[in-house]
């Protein structure tokens, strides 16, 4: 599961990165409210054991469109909507799921790091 202090890190390296650079001022980055906790809880939801968003690919892509809807920050929500779920590796404990709830086991699927999605990392769901 991804931590709200996991995705508070990878939003603060980002900010760093982009002031040094001239790209952002010091509002980038700052919480409002408790949206953010909100869009990580969201996407570890489930009916019975099955998740809601079951891989890594899905849950990246809605924790993106969470933080863009409901803008938690005061400054960079789409930057920082796409550098969190690529800050960790497999997306709030993608390593500790099942064969059966994994069909994709590639890395990070967004902005900053990991290797590109290759044929070789899509399973099956069947198998």
């Amino acid at each position: 599961m991804l931590e709200l202090d996991e995705a508070l890190t990878a939003i603060a390296e980002l900010k760093q990165t982009l002031i040094a650079k001239g790209e952002a001022t010091e509002l980038f980055g700052q919480v409002r409210g408790e949206g953010l906790a909100s869009a990580l809880a969201t996407i570890e939801q489930g009916f019975g054991d099955e998740l809601f968003y079951p891989n890594v690919a899905s849950r990246a892509a809605h924790l993106l469109y969470f933080v863009i809807k409901n803008h938690p920050l005061a400054d960079g929500n789409k930057r920082c909507g796409s550098v969190v779920p690529a800050s960790q590796s497999g997306v709030a404990g993608e390593a500790s799921r099942t064969a059966e709830q994994r069909q994709y086991t590639g890395g990070p699927c967004l902005a900053g790091g990991g290797e590109p999605a290759g044929p070789e990392n899509i399973h099956d769901p069947i198998d």
